[in-house]
């Protein structure tokens, strides 16, 4: 990952994507001083997302969402 590189942050967990490729998320409890370098060296290029697993559960809370309110309208 480069410096001109977009870098991905959860929008759930604020885990950071280090590895586009393979899909790896990293949290700062796991390494804070990568993460804080990471956040650091890429200030201005990051873009939000979700992690697989914060992904998964929001997409289940709009499926919820969105069947609560079918029922409602009917």
């Amino acid at each position: 990952m480069t410096k001109n590189e977009l870098l991905t942050i959860c929008m759930g967990c604020q885990r950071v994507r280090i590895n586009d490729e393979s899909n790896l998320w990293l949290s700062k409890e796991e390494n804070p001083n990568l993460y804080e370098g990471l956040l650091e060296e890429h200030e201005g290029n990051l873009s939000h997302g979700y992690c697989p697993p914060c992904g998964e559960r929001a997409m289940e809370e709009a499926d919820n969402f969105f069947q609560e309110s079918t029922q409602l309208s009917q």
